[in-house]
């Protein structure tokens, strides 16, 4: 199995496989929009069709530039999993490789539905997604054990950041209290992750995965409240913290990502202080009401 997948992830790098096609659930929403940026940017032999209901704070003009910008390559269509008939529908319009279901909001007959539907239209591969809903694991855990034709495996992780998140959001929401000069609290110890670190774990697993593996995905590094604060000042310049000085030493991830990293070799790549520069400045730019 490793092997066959392996072969499939240096022809897609290559841009030798031609048109494989993957299903996006809940492609609108923070995650799934930057997973469609990332694929469609580093992919180019990758088509991807997005299906979702737009339930808030998910909303197709996340993804407003990618249509112009791609193309044949990016197809959209409103429309809710709880509906078999509609998703049926959908899957018989192309061969799909495999489906990528952010599941964070979908219910257990929801998924056991979708699993279905697609084994039915020979997908090849299912990747649940899962971020901040842990309750969902066990019922995904159960409907990967199920004796049907299709390769079933599960993402989890916690505390992804990146542009394109709801303002409520963890990060979002440290970083206006900041600007607004609310004062600091200190918290336990987080695993910040950029989204493309995500999106190239899903990939990673998408090629890679063992059927029926459950994976978590993280950081090498946790990041201190006082770290993150630095950082946050710093990209809004109101901090003489340069963005040269060396990273101070951070303290070891909280969570265990080890599976992931051995059996698909996946590695973080985004520098931690970049990454959080970046999407500050993003906010700062694209969200006025975070501008104190």
């Amino acid at each position: 199995m490793s092997v066959h997948f392996g072969r499939c992830r240096e022809c897609l790098e290559s841009g030798s496989f031609n048109r494989m096609r993957l299903l996006v659930i809940g492609g609108c929403g923070f995650l799934g929009c930057n997973f469609i940026r990332y694929v469609l940017g580093h992919y180019h032999a990758e088509f991807i069709t997005n299906v979702d209901a737009e339930v808030h704070p998910g909303n197709h003009q996340n993804l407003n530039e990618v249509p112009a910008a791609f193309g044949e390559r990016y197809e959209f269509f409103h429309a809710d999993i709880r509906s078999a008939e509609s998703m049926a529908e959908i899957l018989s319009h192309h061969r799909y490789f495999a489906v990528i279901h952010f599941a964070s909001k979908s219910s257990v007959s929801e998924i056991q539905s979708l699993i279905e539907t697609a084994a039915r239209h020979r997908v090849k591969r299912i990747v649940h997604v899962v971020s901040g809903a842990p309750e969902l694991v066990p019922p995904l855990v159960e409907s990967t054990a199920q004796p049907i034709d299709i390769e079933s495996m599960v993402l989890t992780s916690d505390s992804v950041y990146g542009p394109n998140q709801w303002a409520l959001a963890p990060l979002p929401t440290r970083i206006r209290r900041i600007l607004e000069g609310a004062s600091s609290t200190t918290g336990p110890l987080q695993d910040w992750l950029h989204v493309d670190d995500l999106c190239s774990a899903i990939m990673s697993v998408m090629l890679e995965g063992e059927p029926g593996a459950i994976y978590s995905v993280g950081p090498d590094d946790a990041i201190p409240d006082s770290v993150l604060e630095d950082w946050i000042l710093a990209a809004v310049e109101r901090s003489p913290t340069e963005s040269t000085n060396p990273i101070p030493p951070l303290p070891a991830a909280v969570g265990d990502s080890s599976k992931l990293r051995g059996s698909v070799h996946w590695r973080p790549i985004v520098n931690p202080r970049d990454g959080i520069r970046d999407v500050v400045r993003w906010f700062l730019y694209y969200r006025a009401r975070l501008i104190p």
